[in-house]
C-alpha cells in the first residue's frame, strides 16, 4: 500500500506568524482577495505552504512605487 505524504497546512495565526503581519491583516487580505489561496477544511481556513510561496513570488517586485509612477 503506497504511504500518505503528510501535508502541513497552516491556520491563519501561523500564516500571520510566518508573514510577521497580525491575524487582521490575513483575515482582510483573505476576505479582500489578496491574500494567499486558502482552503476550508471542516469550518476552518488553513493555507497550503506551496500556495503561500507562490502567492509571496506574484508579490516580488524589483520597482518602488515611484518607480512605477515615473512609468506611467
Amino acid at each position: 500500500m503506497p504511504q500518505r505524504e503528510r501535508v502541513n497546512l497552516l491556520s491563519s495565526d501561523q500564516l500571520a506568524e510566518y508573514l510577521q503581519v497580525s491575524e487582521r491583516t490575513v483575515r482582510t487580505m483573505r476576505e479582500d482577495g489578496t491574500g494567499p489561496r486558502f482552503i476550508r477544511l471542516r469550518g476552518k481556513i488553513r493555507y497550503a505552504p506551496w500556495d503561500v510561496r507562490q502567492w509571496l513570488d506574484s508579490q516580488s517586485t524589483n520597482q518602488t512605487t515611484k518607480d512605477k509612477e515615473a512609468a506611467l
